[in-house]
């Protein structure tokens, strides 16, 4: 059915100009005034229409605005939260990447542990015990094949080995490091021959070394008895009260055989004091190969009872080929001569005291 405007709705209420001479007695300006003032309302009320028409056609258009408003709404929301998003996310890979370090570290740590593991014998789980003692406040720390192998004494020391035996290394408050009983090791002071006095009358005459032309002292074979003189300190590092053991490092310069008899004149000067002196004694056999090395330890040792550290040891090393115990006829040289001592420090505390 065809739409009825406003408009035409109002035609059918207004009369016409005949309608109205017939229906009243108005005069012609008086009709005439009506018909314009009934053609003014059609035309109103036709705007009116055309501006209903208008709003009805931007009622979708709202709607449209309004889906469209939600929609940029909503991608602001979406924006922010991929940001979010990509913020987690990249917080996400550099935990990611911690972990895959850490995951690196410990492999390398339980590895390095298994290793440990493989010389203990022992699983890695038990690897490590910590404990308090119930000896004063002794805190043991030990690997479980070796119990309570490291210590931490009353007085803060640090005990690395048996906690009550005589055997340890200690790390003293001021990382003074002290060997006792089997923990402390040996060290060598050891002079080369031609770092050694030669007397005047008596000393041995330099002969090539195996026709190198290195010189090395040459000690009779004949009736003459030939020496060198030395000296040393007693080094910081040495246990006082301990031994030396003095050796020798001599050579025969021929293939023959026979016995050398070497001594070892020494003093021990502490101060104004002589505090031990001495002369050792060993017999040697050549080996049979001529230039061929000789390691010998004296028979008897420096007494170390009295010697503390920065005495002065001097010493006379001689051959005396009349003993009837020296057989070799030929040279022997000799390459140096020292002393084996052992020690518990690494030095001294202070300069002149252990």
């Amino acid at each position: 059915m065809p739409t009825v405007t406003t408009q035409e709705e109002l035609k059918g209420f207004y009369f016409s100009a005949s309608e109205l001479k017939a229906l009243t007695d108005w005069p012609d300006a008086l009709i005439e005034d009506y018909l314009t003032i009934s053609e003014n309302i059609i035309n109103i009320v036709n705007k009116i229409d055309a501006t209903i028409d208008d709003m009805q056609d931007v009622a979708p258009l709202a709607a449209s605005v309004n889906r469209i408003k939600a929609q940029h709404n909503f991608l602001l929301k979406t924006r922010a939260d991929i940001s979010s998003l990509a913020a987690s996310v990249n917080r996400i890979k550099a935990q990611h990447d911690r972990l895959s370090k850490s995951r690196l570290d410990t492999a390398d740590l339980v590895a390095s542990v298994n290793r440990l593991n493989g010389l203990v014998g022992k699983d890695a789980s038990r690897l490590m015990d910590i404990e308090q003692t119930s000896h004063a406040s002794v805190r043991k720390i030990g690997i479980d094949r070796f119990p309570n192998m490291v210590s931490i004494l009353p007085n803060g020391h640090l005990r690395i080995g048996a906690a009550t035996g005589e055997n340890f290394l200690e790390v003293e408050l001021d990382g003074t490091v002290r060997f006792v009983g089997n923990a402390t090791v040996w060290k060598d002071i050891n002079i080369g021959a031609n770092n050694l006095g030669f007397p005047a009358a008596g000393s041995p005459d330099l002969v090539s070394w195996n026709a190198t032309g290195i010189e090395v002292p040459a000690f009779d074979g004949g009736a003459s008895t030939e020496y060198l003189n030395g000296a040393f300190e007693v080094q910081h590092d040495y246990k006082e009260g301990s031994d030396m053991q003095p050796h020798l490092h001599w050579a025969p310069t021929t293939a023959d055989a026979g016995n050398v008899v070497w001594q070892l004149e020494f003093i021990v000067i502490s101060g104004a004091s002589v505090i031990d002196s001495g002369t050792l004694t060993v017999t040697s056999a050549a080996t049979g190969t001529a230039w061929e090395e000789v390691k010998v330890n004296f028979g008897d040792v420096i007494d170390g009872e009295t010697m503390t550290i920065a005495d002065q040891i001097l010493f006379r090393l001689f051959r005396d080929p009349g003993d009837a115990s020296d057989t070799y006829a030929h040279d022997a040289v000799v390459l140096t001569v020292g002393v084996h001592y052992e020690i518990d420090t690494l030095g001294s505390r202070q300069i002149t005291t252990k």
